[in-house]
């Protein structure tokens, strides 16, 4: 039952960034704010608005005390506590707060959270009549994007944001792993994503942060002879007398790219490096790589599958980054930090050991 699986759930880690939504203390002493975080991660499972959770839980008391309640709240109190009190950026650093815990946890499992990287983005269906969505041909709905990224090894979301429903998507993959390599104080090693994120810009970024960026190259992508080692060196003697500036015989090839890099050459460089994943996209290497770009996927069909993620019933980018936030908790909540807690420390993308 889920009421029995978030009454053994600790979140009482939290508990110092929830009171922080709070200007007087004394607010929080009557509903507790574990247990009202509690209640929407109960909501979200159940499927249920604001409204029908309180009338569910009025008529199945036992449930509410194993939420954490003796008295419940109002349907109006929780929909202002998740949508005002808390809202989208609040949801946001509590996910981010999470993350960070289940990778200290981790740590007695010797795993590493964080080292193999993968982004997608993820169709979410408006309403009609949101100002804010973009009817998109491809998915033939008025919609926002959500960019996940994950640790594809692990299947654990680490970072996520909300952006237009047509908007490039190779415009949004950098953000995310510098604000989850921040959040996690680690480095990530590689990174897998579809064609969309394979800007020349992106290419050029990832690899010279030391994280090269394994996308399968589009029937249209062509390989570029000006980017090769002899194309760089050429390019290379051309700064001739700028500051930094050697002899051939006196740089080594990899600070020549990165000179080129910080002298404005970002397509060059991006040019360069997607003719390597050009070389070696028919290789066992690539493949086994790009492959667990699937784990994406699957990921986006869990969350989907088991909270409603995938739609929105309400308008508004607002109301979205609300709507993301709590659902990609929640799922966070039950699903690995539960599993991490008991001692488990695999599957962590499976819900399988939920009831609802």
């Amino acid at each position: 039952m889920l009421a029995v699986l978030l009454s053994l759930l600790d979140l009482e880690f939290l508990r110092q960034n929830l009171e922080k939504f709070y200007a007087e203390k004394w607010r929080w002493k009557k509903f507790d704010c574990v247990a009202m975080l509690k209640l929407d991660i109960f909501r979200i499972f159940k499927r249920k608005n604001f409204t029908s959770v309180i009338k569910y839980l009025k008529a199945n008391q036992e449930e509410a005390s194993l939420l954490g309640f003796s008295d419940l709240p109002s349907d109006k109190t929780v929909w202002h506590w998740e949508n005002v009190r808390i809202g989208g950026v609040g949801l946001k650093c509590l996910f981010l707060v999470c993350v960070r815990k289940i990778r200290f946890l981790l740590v007695p499992f010797g795993i590493d959270v964080g080292k193999h990287l993968g982004q997608d983005s993820t169709p979410i269906a408006s309403t009609r009549e949101d100002p804010d969505a973009r009817y998109n041909p491809h998915y033939e709905i008025r919609m926002h994007k959500c960019h996940i990224l994950l640790d594809v090894e692990l299947g654990l979301p680490l970072n996520f944001d909300n952006f237009d429903g047509v908007a490039y998507d190779g415009n949004y993959l950098l953000s995310l792993v510098e604000e989850s390599e921040k959040n996690l104080e680690t480095i990530g090693e590689d990174c897998v994503a579809d064609g969309n994120y394979g800007s020349f810009e992106n290419h050029a970024n990832m690899n010279m942060r030391g994280m090269p960026l394994f996308i399968n190259p589009a029937a249209a992508d062509v390989y570029h002879p000006e980017a090769n080692e002899d194309g760089m060196r050429r390019e290379y003697q051309k700064f001739r007398g700028e500051d930094g500036w050697l002899p051939l015989d006196f740089i080594s090839f990899r600070q020549i790219i990165e000179f080129l890099y910080l002298h404005g050459k970002l397509e060059l460089v991006g040019m360069f490096f997607r003719n390597l994943i050009m070389d070696i996209k028919d290789t066992i290497e690539f493949l086994t790589k790009y492959h667990r770009r699937s784990v994406n996927e699957g990921f986006h069909g869990v969350v989907k599958d088991n909270t409603g993620f995938g739609k929105m019933r309400v308008s508004g980018s607002r109301n979205l980054m609300v709507h993301n936030g709590i659902h990609l908790l929640a799922f966070l909540a039950v699903g690995p930090l539960f599993k991490i807690q008991h001692g488990v420390a695999t599957e962590l993308m499976s819900l399988g050991h939920l009831i609802v």
